[in-house]
């Protein structure tokens, strides 16, 4: 699984890229802030979980519409699955399961990626500032270089 996540990583960032040269620069700005949110949401469930515990995502799966995007059932699936206890392993072969059933690409490719991969890190109890890292290291230079 690991390698279909960093394949996917990979594809998504050569989306944004490809998709970014064909965007006037408001388009821009309101693409990248889909990342930017995903990045936000993973830093504040973090805290939130490591106050709180892990259950704590079950009231956020259960604020998250069941129909809608890719995004919102990807993340909804992968919340309630680390409620119920899952396996990290089964939680993100599910989450990825998801993502490839849903056809999705670029920015809001990328911001599942970045959720999912935040969810399972506080899942596995790891620290906020390795959380942060691990995430922010997902985001290509050129969104945040600037």
């Amino acid at each position: 699984m690991r390698d279909l996540f960093f394949y996917e990583l990979r594809k998504c960032v050569a989306d944004i890229r490809a998709i970014e040269d064909a965007l006037i620069p408001s388009e821009i700005d309101r693409e990248r802030q889909i990342i930017f949110d995903a990045y936000d949401m993973v830093c504040k469930l973090s805290d939130i979980t490591r106050r709180e515990g892990l259950l704590t995502l079950e009231e956020y799966a259960c604020s998250i519409p069941k129909k809608g995007s890719v995004f919102t059932k990807v993340v909804r699936t992968a919340c309630m699955c680390i409620c119920d206890g899952m396996e990290p392993s089964y939680v993100e072969e599910i989450a990825l399961n998801r993502y490839m059933a849903g056809v999705v690409d670029g920015h809001e490719g990328l911001a599942i990626l970045i959720l999912v991969r935040g969810l399972l890190l506080m899942q596995e109890h790891e620290s906020e500032g390795v959380i942060k890292e691990i995430v922010q290291s997902m985001i290509p230079f050129e969104l945040v270089e600037e």
